[in-house]
């Protein structure tokens, strides 16, 4: 009786925790890229995480202001895009009385004949980046790329960077970018970066069963995540089917008590993120999250 007591308790204490999950505002664009020619349209998408979307209404802004008034509708696209629609975009999610406001994408619409494309998603310092260089006119030649007004032969190791006819891939270190077509370069842009993310880990003990660890990293605005988990020591190999259950992506299930570390990694070269704290398990469920508010 007390047995069954207590994990009818734990499920109950589970459903409030998912919840009250934090619910993160996040904006996204399509294409992923944040400089544009002139003409072109970018679609901009406002998403919820952890709620319904078709409960939240959404409007777009910029520095001058609304650029879309408030709708059900989470996909607008901006067409065609002219010069004056360079600045920095963010969604406006409002619920009754609640409001909330996403993360914020930079873009610029250029009327030069040759711009230099970087992902708008957020990159992390250290982290390996793709570069691309584009004519307005589909041109035969190879693009020269160059990094603080030095061409580009030799990445930070002195060993030759991974290029093709018109793509470079960098380190995302804060330094300055443009390239050329002939004669004709590009705006200079430079990388903005984040601090290396860290894994989020929170936990509850409900009690009964198997213990369900669950680990992302934030912002929500960063995707692409797989996830690495570690059992005793973070110099360890990773853990594998035979240790462990996973049951998704970023979540789970162990039988036997111990201390749990993860981190998530992305892109190719993959890039880590710092391990999480460190959690002690003992077989009562803990779940792990990286967006609960602290």
């Amino acid at each position: 009786m007390g047995h069954t007591l207590l994990s009818l308790l734990g499920f109950f204490l589970l459903s409030l925790l998912y919840r009250g999950q934090a619910q993160d505002a996040v904006l996204t664009i399509e294409p992923n890229w944040t400089t544009f020619f002139s003409g072109q349209s970018v679609t901009f998408k406002c998403d919820i995480t952890g709620g319904k979307d078709s409960d939240w209404y959404y409007s777009i802004h910029n520095q001058h202001g609304e650029v879309f008034s408030p709708s059900n509708q989470n996909f607008r696209t901006l067409q065609p895009l002219t010069s004056g629609y360079s600045g920095e975009y963010q969604c406006l999610f409002q619920n009754g009385g609640s409001t909330k406001i996403s993360n914020k994408i930079y873009l610029t619409v250029s009327d030069r004949i040759v711009i230099l494309e970087s992902p708008a998603s957020t990159l992390f310092e250290g982290e390996s980046v793709t570069l691309l260089c584009r004519h307005r006119i589909q041109r035969e030649e190879n693009a020269a790329f160059y990094r603080d007004g030095s061409l580009i032969t030799t990445d930070r190791n002195h060993q030759s960077p991974l290029m093709t006819k018109n793509t470079v891939q960098v380190m995302s270190d804060g330094s300055s970018y443009s390239c050329k077509f002939g004669d004709e370069e590009s705006e200079l842009i430079k990388l903005k970066t984040e601090p290396k993310p860290k894994a989020q880990l929170r936990d509850i003990f409900p009690g009964g069963g198997n213990v369900t660890l669950t680990c992302s990293v934030g912002p929500s605005s960063a995707s692409g995540w797989r996830y690495f988990w570690y059992k005793k020591g973070k110099t360890s190999e990773p853990l594998k089917t035979q240790d462990v259950v996973f049951l998704t992506n970023d979540r789970i299930s162990v039988s036997r008590g111990g201390v749990y570390w993860c981190r998530g990694g992305r892109g190719n070269p993959v890039y880590y993120t710092e391990y999480s704290d460190a959690v002690v398990t003992n077989r009562a469920v803990v779940t792990l999250r990286p967006n609960w508010p602290e």
